[in-house]
């Protein structure tokens, strides 16, 4: 018997096969509306997650931007994705030294006070 899950994860597999390559994008309220989910905030990062699990479950080079997801059908598609990711990360590392960096301030200052 499979798992409620489980049964999404094949759904959501299925859809995503259909979408190969960067022009047939679908987004995840696409994703949702065709697997009968309720459209809403939590539905919406449920959809998400299960999309990740998609894509390591069955192996699938599933990648997305901000209009959608879609199975990487080029080099090029996955190039300009791990672009995207590495810049993302980059993004963060600045947020975390700038936040360590004011914390340090803010904390040296009321030490010496």
């Amino acid at each position: 018997m499979i798992n409620p899950d489980e049964k999404l994860l094949l759904m959501i597999k299925s859809i995503l096969q259909d979408h190969k390559g960067k022009a047939n994008r679908i987004t995840s309220a696409q994703v949702s509306k065709k697997i009968d989910f309720q459209n809403d905030e939590a539905t919406h990062f449920k959809i998400r997650d299960l999309i990740k699990k998609c894509a390591i479950n069955y192996n699938l080079p599933v990648v997305a931007d901000t209009r959608g997801y879609f199975l990487a059908s080029t080099q090029k598609e996955v190039d300009d994705y791990v672009k995207n990711l590495k810049s993302r990360v980059a993004g963060i590392n600045k947020r975390i030294e700038i936040i360590t960096d004011n914390y340090d301030r803010i904390s040296n200052k009321k030490r010496s006070n």
